[in-house]
């Protein structure tokens, strides 16, 4: 082709994206207009968030990472991406009127996880690539690229795993970091057998991968097999309390700023004896490990 061909096709592309009809973005520039859809939340999601919204989280133009929301949950959403391959695209899901990130996320990779139909082309997340989506998100923070990862194995070795979130995030991304990840390198995080008492009625916990779970007559709850690191236990009626969960034990702390009631909420209390009354000092519950049980 010679380069007066070469000119006229470009002459010609030029003046259909002016026009309209294709998208400029896809021909020339380093982005793509892509419109995202969301997967339908839990339905004890839906029962407890009346007002369940999320923001978008993006590789942006330039590959920024751009933020947009809230948005009411299950919206589709059209936004201007970086091209580059394996960018991270997140939901968060927000409880109500605050922003305050503590629900498991939904995610998903462009162009991996684009889906093409009749309707057009769109990405679509799953809470199952949530996982995913994070470690990517994390690498290219970091610095590293995240186009290197084969990330469809990588998502596919996550989603095995009946609740993603399980796995050592941490540990995943460091040994991608240095280049040297192999399978090997999925581990699960150290788990606890805990007994708290955050007060009578139903229950879940962050993750959109457990079901609500229902505290004794007394307000006992057992969560076994907990992962340690930090987690929200949120109660049917808009109640919280903060977990921390480590080697040391497990820590309750309720949360100030409960999300609207359909009843009134009763007092979370703890089951160690030596707990502080103080509403906002944290309190050490029974937990054992599993790593110390086996």
């Amino acid at each position: 082709m010679d380069i007066h061909t070469t000119g006229r096709i470009a002459a010609g592309l030029a003046a259909l994206a002016a026009a309209g009809l294709i998208d400029g973005c896809d021909v020339f520039g380093p982005t793509d207009r892509v419109t995202v859809r969301l997967p339908e939340p839990p339905p004890h999601w839906l029962g407890a968030f009346p007002r369940l919204a999320f923001e978008l989280e993006y590789p942006g133009q330039g590959g920024a990472l751009s933020v947009t929301g809230p948005l009411p949950w299950g919206e589709p959403v059209t936004v201007v991406c970086a091209k580059g391959a394996n960018g991270a695209f997140l939901a968060w899901p927000l409880a109500g009127d605050e922003r305050r990130r503590l629900l498991r996320p939904a995610g998903g990779l462009y162009p991996l996880h684009v889906c093409r139909d009749e309707g057009g082309d769109e990405l679509c997340l799953t809470w199952a690539d949530g996982c995913l989506a994070v470690v990517m998100l994390r690498l290219s923070v970091a610095g590293r690229n995240p186009a290197l990862v084969n990330a469809a194995r990588l998502g596919g070795c996550l989603a095995a795993e009946p609740d993603p979130w399980t796995w050592d995030l941490a540990r995943i991304e460091q040994r991608l970091a240095s280049g040297a990840f192999s399978a090997r390198d999925l581990e699960r995080l150290p788990t606890v057998d805990a007994v708290v008492q955050p007060g009578e009625g139903e229950w879940f916990l962050e993750t959109p991968f457990g079901g609500p779970m229902m505290a004794s007559p007394g307000g006992t709850l057992a969560l076994p097999g907990l992962p340690h690191g930090l987690h929200t236990l949120f109660g049917i009626d808009g109640r919280r309390v903060r977990i921390a969960a480590d080697g040391r034990g497990v820590f309750t702390l309720p949360m100030t700023g409960a999300l609207e009631a359909c009843a009134e909420p009763a007092p979370a209390t703890a089951l160690s004896p030596r707990a502080s009354s103080a509403p906002t000092s944290p309190r050490r519950t029974r937990g054992r490990s599993r790593r110390e049980a086996a």
